[in-house]
């Protein structure tokens, strides 16, 4: 099946994602993910230094408030 495809830049499932690969963080592949996934990360900082679950350019993000589980996973994953 072949279809038009979309990213859909969001901030949690990429958290979510990153942090279940720290442990394998040795294996190449992987720490080719992590290294490219900070970099996501810092860029969608907000003032104060909290995470929106939707990236910056998402047209969603403007009807959802700052959630504590995205500052969660995304500042655990930094550290």
């Amino acid at each position: 099946m072949l279809d038009w495809t979309v990213a859909d830049n969001t901030i949690f499932p990429t958290a979510l994602i990153a942090t279940s690969l720290l442990s394998l963080a040795s294996k190449s592949r992987v720490e080719r993910i992590l290294y490219r996934t900070r970099p996501f990360f810092k860029n969608q900082t907000m003032t104060g230094g909290s995470w929106h679950h939707f990236a910056h350019l998402h047209p969603l993000r403007q009807y959802f408030p700052v959630n504590i589980d995205d500052m969660v996973y995304v500042s655990n994953f930094i550290r």
